[in-house]
């Protein structure tokens, strides 16, 4: 079933678009560096949104002004990912790039295809460039970089005792109720690593914290 997911600065967004514009305000809409003819909201359903911008400039006409909406879906920021690494490899210690470049993906500890994945379903993903430390301690399958991803399934399932703390709609959950979390409920997933977020959740620095929103019902 096709859903509309949009985090809540999105929908704030959409909300003071949605009201009458001015004549002379043309909206303009950009989804993933890609433009939009006739927005109309079916262009991000089923999608999960990372980011809303909204930027005012003034036009070329007049007492003109162009409304901006720069929006950035989890998928997009995938092909992002991809695109900042791609061509990356290793030739005497420095990072070049070149035709044979290819990126090890990660997905749950192990190596994986990030196409079969669904974006929904993605918690973290973790980027080691080209002749990073960590990247080179795949081996040779890292030398031209690593991308790490982390699902929900994994993140909910055998945590050891230094797992994430996880919270799902403001209140301390377990990994049973995240693994009970169906994808499509999911709003926005937010995963904490630097000591002063952490340290909001949880006395242990050295954990990190997931924090989960969700389409209450």
């Amino acid at each position: 079933m096709n859903t509309l997911i949009l985090t809540s600065l999105c929908a704030l967004a959409l909300n003071a678009s949605a009201k009458p514009a001015a004549t002379d305000t043309v909206d303009m809409y950009m989804i993933d560096n890609a433009k939009v003819e006739k927005f109309d909201g079916s262009q991000l359903v089923g999608k999960t949104i990372v980011s809303y911008d909204v930027l005012l400039v003034k036009g070329k006409q007049k007492d003109e002004v162009i409304r901006t909406h720069t929006i950035t879906t989890l998928s997009g920021k995938m092909l992002q990912l991809k695109g900042q690494l791609s061509g990356i490899h290793v030739k005497d210690g420095t990072a070049a790039k070149g035709p044979d470049a290819e990126l090890l993906y990660i997905i749950d500890g192990a190596e994986g295809d990030p196409d079969s994945l669904d974006p929904e379903k993605i918690v973290a993903v973790d980027v080691y460039k080209a002749g990073s430390e960590k990247a080179l301690s795949y081996g040779e399958k890292g030398r031209n970089g690593v991308i790490s991803i982390t699902t929900v399934e994994a993140a909910g399932r055998n945590l050891p005792e230094s797992s994430p703390v996880i919270v799902i709609d403001g209140k301390t959950a377990t990994s049973e109720e995240l693994s009970a979390v169906s994808p499509e409920d999911i709003v926005s997933v937010t995963v904490y690593k630097n000591r002063e977020d952490v340290l909001r959740y949880t006395d242990d620095p050295s954990r990190k914290v997931i924090v989960v929103v969700t389409r209450k019902k």
